[in-house]
């Protein structure tokens, strides 16, 4: 009985994984269970059962599938890309339509003037936020600059900023 066990075993893989019957993590007394080596933005399934003894004789039935997706870096403040290196001209990375936000983070080492953030190019319209940390406060937004700085169109966005300093 599921009810009063202290300890769970389970079995985990990729969404659609044909499950062995064998646990993957046996006898955890963890609930909730925090599984490890997962890769970002991948779904997966699990099955769990009752293990009521150690000898993997007193257990429940399999349940299951459950089915999660873990989070793809990037898609929240406290899971950004990280961006190391403030002076590459450019940083790309895959916006898709089901992409709604997407998560940067870098801490200056030094000071630095003229700091440009920019979207042009994107065939998306777009919106820059900058912040000082992740719920920290906003410094800079801009929706459709209108500078004639991004030339394909003036759905993208750009941030200028005088002085940014180390650290931020």
């Amino acid at each position: 009985n599921g009810y009063f066990a202290s300890n769970w075993d389970i079995e985990w893989g990729t969404e659609g994984f044909i499950p062995t019957g064998t646990p993957t993590v046996n006898d955890t007394p963890d609930n909730p269970h925090t599984l490890t080596d997962l890769t970002e933005g991948v779904s997966y399934d699990f099955y769990v059962r009752a293990d009521c003894g150690s000898d993997d004789i007193d257990t429940s039935a399999w349940v299951g599938p459950f089915t999660f997706t873990t989070i793809p870096q990037g898609a929240t403040c406290d899971f950004p890309l990280t961006y190391t290196n403030i002076n590459d001209p450019e940083v790309i990375d895959s916006v898709n339509a089901d992409t709604r936000e997407l998560w940067y983070t870098v801490v200056l080492d030094q000071d630095y003037v003229d700091v440009q953030f920019s979207t042009c190019g994107s065939v998306y319209d777009t919106k820059l936020y900058v912040y000082d940390a992740c719920g920290g406060n906003q410094l800079a937004y801009n929706d459709d600059e209108t500078s004639g700085f991004c030339t394909v169109d003036n759905n993208q966005s750009l941030i200028e900023m005088e002085t940014l300093a180390a650290g931020t």
